[in-house]
């Protein structure tokens, strides 16, 4: 008897967490369950923070609403705090001349994601804005040494036993790299000419 009346017990105790997850991450797992035939067939749709920084980018092009991108951004970046919305979010900001606003967006995401090219490139512009030039070029150094050490740890090595897929993957690879070292190369080399 003592027996039946703890697996009773055990059965309540897992039903309650069961509700409980259900409760908290109801939206969430609804999506999973929805998606999971897509997700076996290689198609499934994007989260909802996804498609408000879809939305958002949308309405920051032309002719839309950057009051609601605003708001989108926000909202997504609240769901996933470490998601491109950050980018975006100071991409917002940095159109919006709000250089100051921008500065934190742009140097969070390039914690979150340090191979983006356009986060160095708009903190250099801030910079540069704000006749911070020392500042320009430590940010565009940070991203060549960043770059340079990738590129030469993914550089391609001419090996038959590797796939073909994955050679032709890690030379795309490789070149998306080299072309980010180079225009930062390229705008040090400009930054520089303008002290001449």
């Amino acid at each position: 008897m003592t027996h039946h009346t703890s697996l009773s017990r055990l059965n309540l105790c897992l039903y309650l967490a069961i509700v409980a997850l259900v409760v908290v991450y109801g939206q969430e797992l609804l999506w999973a369950i929805v998606e999971l035939p897509n997700y076996t067939r290689h198609k499934i749709r994007s989260p909802r923070e996804t498609k408000m920084l879809e939305q958002a980018k949308a309405e920051m092009g032309g002719g839309g609403d950057p009051q609601r991108a605003l708001v989108l951004l926000e909202a997504s970046i609240e769901i996933d705090p470490n998601s491109e919305a950050v980018f975006w979010l100071g991409e917002y900001y940095y159109r919006s001349r709000q250089f100051e606003e921008a500065m934190p967006q742009f140097l969070r995401y390039l914690a979150i994601d340090p191979s983006d090219l356009n986060t160095y490139l708009r903190l250099a512009a801030i910079h540069r804005r704000r006749r911070e030039l020392d500042g320009a070029r430590e940010v565009l150094r940070e991203g060549i040494a960043y770059f340079s050490r990738f590129s030469e740890q993914y550089k391609p090595a001419a090996d038959d036993t590797v796939n073909a897929f994955f050679r032709l993957k890690a030379a795309r690879v490789y070149s998306r790299l080299r072309w980010s070292l180079r225009t930062l190369e390229a705008e040090l080399q400009r930054l520089e000419g303008l002290e001449e």
